[in-house]
């Protein structure tokens, strides 16, 4: 899929999306470089929204913030929330932090003290989550605490 314009892949999009909606799925869309792009530099928190707004537009369900680059800091994640609720309503939006962050924890708190209750399975690093398929399956936030309080129990009998 790589090498194609933007209108091309969104074109894509709206299609996976129509194929969805007829079989009854619900999509869900993660957003690689909301934070910074490897080749570009940081992203603009303005381009972020404006994207997530025509993608839901196209028939996505949730929209999900990724942080590929490690490069997300809890001001950016507190100002990009309150930039994408201009588009898009918090209970839509979805956070996954780069484990490789070493301020995941305070990025992960940063959302959820603005709303954000779902995250995905890759945010912990080192920590096996049960029932996550893979890094992109969702979580709730109660969740999140339970698997983390049942690890640190772990941790403490160990």
């Amino acid at each position: 899929m790589f090498g194609v314009s933007m209108t091309e892949r969104l074109t894509q999009i709206e299609h996976v999306c129509e194929s969805a909606r007829d079989i009854g799925v619900q999509v869900r869309i993660y957003l690689h470089a909301a934070f910074s792009c490897p080749y570009a530099g940081p992203t603009q928190a303005q381009a972020v929204a404006g994207l997530a707004a025509k993608l839901l537009r196209l028939g996505g369900g949730e929209f999900f913030l990724l942080d590929d680059c490690a490069t997300a800091t809890p001001d950016n994640v507190r100002y990009r929330v309150e930039v994408l609720t201009t588009q898009v309503a918090r209970g839509r939006m979805g956070f996954l932090a780069n484990a490789n962050n070493l301020d995941t924890d305070a990025l992960i708190n940063q959302a959820a003290s603005m709303g954000i209750k779902k995250f995905a399975g890759a945010v912990l690093p080192g920590l096996s989550l049960p029932n996550i398929s893979t890094p992109y399956t969702a979580i709730t936030l109660a969740q999140l605490i339970e698997i983390l309080a049942s690890h640190s129990l772990h941790n403490q009998d160990s």
